[in-house]
């Protein structure tokens, strides 16, 4: 909703956005006088108009990097989740013993949803790991897999049904 956003942000000089969800268009940028700046953790994509930023004289600046934050803490996440960490480390700090063993990843299967930047980087912690690694995802996505020697999944609901971890 544009007013709603424009009622929230109209004293701002600057807005960080963390996600695509907010669509800053020429219409809420009419309504927003004081804004300088749009900072966008990740790449700018389809949700910002940087023609309208630019003819009212807003800079945009937009994030840089591999994606190896995103995929080393997804990876942690999967570790977490499988050998219930935060489980365990209270069971130990409560002084009780070891509750669960967890499950072991080698010869699981992991599901990727698109291999594109972030995708090939958990796919690759999957191999080394020893699991059985398949993609899901567009024609690129699946075509590039194939080409680094990973499986694609025959259809989505077997991606989803199928994979032990996603």
């Amino acid at each position: 909703d544009v007013d709603a956003l424009a009622t929230r942000l109209f004293d701002f000089d600057a807005i960080v956005l963390t996600r695509e969800r907010t669509v800053v268009s020429a219409a809420l940028l009419d309504k927003l006088p004081h804004l300088r700046l749009i900072s966008q953790i990740g790449k700018v994509a389809g949700h910002l108009d940087v023609a309208a930023c630019t003819a009212r004289g807003v800079l945009v600046a937009e994030g840089s990097g591999f994606g190896a934050a995103t995929a080393e803490l997804t990876w942690a996440l999967l570790l977490a989740s499988r050998r219930h960490l935060v489980d365990e480390v209270n069971r130990l700090k409560a002084g009780r013993w070891q509750g669960h063993l967890g499950q072991q990843l080698q010869g699981q299967r992991l599901g990727i949803w698109s291999y594109g930047r972030i995708g090939r980087q958990v796919a690759a912690y999957g191999r080394a790991f020893g699991m059985r690694v398949w993609v899901w995802g567009g024609e690129r996505s699946t075509a590039d897999a194939r080409a680094d020697g990973f499986d694609v999944a025959p259809s989505r609901e077997a991606f989803f049904s199928d994979s032990d971890a996603v």
